[in-house]
């Protein structure tokens, strides 16, 4: 009897350690990862295009620290959402991740914690390069974190303010891409900016179909997102917008000897990504960002392809 209730704390002690690593390391931010990769590679190809070669172990280091400030984002935008009664049992994230704080893995004090912890992590890489003699990373760094904080909470809260599309279109796409060329090369130039809109464009169509499956629940809440601020035939238009952008500067990027001429593959994802726009916007599921997000990973993995061909 004894060894049963032992056996049985074990098991608990050992499930509430796994719910907890798997909060820590691996739940914040899983279903965008892979995401945020394209952008590093992509920063990484532009300096291939100019130097002929790329440096493994700083790109390596490139996309751990855009992966911690990734779950940074993800974790303060958790702790926020919550702290304003935003996101509540049953609410959109609930539905497609596990949230760490409703899902009692993690306490808000671990959450803070979490979160300073990422944040001292990417300062000591950014540091780290520094020494190397790439001091600028540092502005660029706090610029980043900086956006990925105010993206939630106070003074700014762009989420609530109709800036959510703003901000990631910058974070996911001109600053990373910008920050892992300038980590490659030593140099700033506007070519990695540039090269960066075909995927920054892509990003934001997964956000806003994000948002506009959400319409009902931001507007209760008071987020104002576009679709709840605009109206959704706006939002919808919107969406797709974005998705002929990220094929229109592609071509033209192309066409202005940016890009070199194998980017013109990722025009065969078009009708992949069109029928998929079309299907997420005339169904309602709880995974449209996230199914969205690997749909869309094909654009980047092409993209991306071709900048090293």
């Amino acid at each position: 009897m004894q060894q049963s209730s032992n056996m049985k704390k074990f098991i608990n002690v050992t499930r509430r350690g796994i719910m907890k690593w798997r909060a820590y390391l691996i739940e914040p931010g899983r279903h965008f990862t892979l995401v945020t990769l394209v952008p590093v590679l992509v920063g990484a190809g532009t300096a291939y295009l100019q130097l002929g070669r790329i440096n493994a172990w700083v790109l390596v280091l490139t996309y751990a620290v855009a992966v911690a400030l990734q779950n940074f984002t993800h974790l303060t935008n958790d702790y926020f959402d919550y702290m304003f009664g935003t996101d509540i049992p049953g609410s959109p994230t609930t539905k497609y991740r596990r949230h760490p704080i409703i899902s009692g893995d993690l306490s808000l004090d671990e959450v803070r914690w979490e979160s300073v912890a990422l944040f001292a992590f990417s300062v000591g890489v950014g540091i780290f390069f520094a020494l190397w003699g790439r001091p600028l990373v540092i502005p660029l760094g706090l610029l980043s974190a900086a956006l990925c904080l105010e993206y939630t909470a106070p003074p700014i809260k762009a989420k609530y303010r109709t800036m959510s599309n703003l901000f990631l279109f910058i974070l996911e796409g001109p600053l990373l891409v910008l920050g892992a060329y300038y980590l490659q090369t030593g140099t700033l130039s506007w070519t990695p900016i540039l090269t960066s809109l075909p995927v920054s464009f892509v990003n934001t169509e997964i956000h806003s179909l994000g948002d506009i499956k959400d319409h009902d629940f931001d507007a209760m809440k008071g987020v104002k997102t576009i679709p709840v601020r605009f109206g959704m035939r706006f939002a919808k238009a919107w969406a797709a917008c974005q998705l002929v952008l990220a094929y229109v500067s592609a071509g033209a990027l192309v066409a202005l000897g940016v890009l070199p001429v194998f980017s013109l593959l990722v025009f065969l994802t078009a009708p992949l990504l069109t029928l998929n726009l079309i299907a997420r916007l005339r169904g309602v599921n709880p995974l449209i960002a996230v199914k969205t997000g690997r749909v869309s990973l094909i654009f980047g993995a092409v993209y991306v392809l071709s900048l090293f061909l």
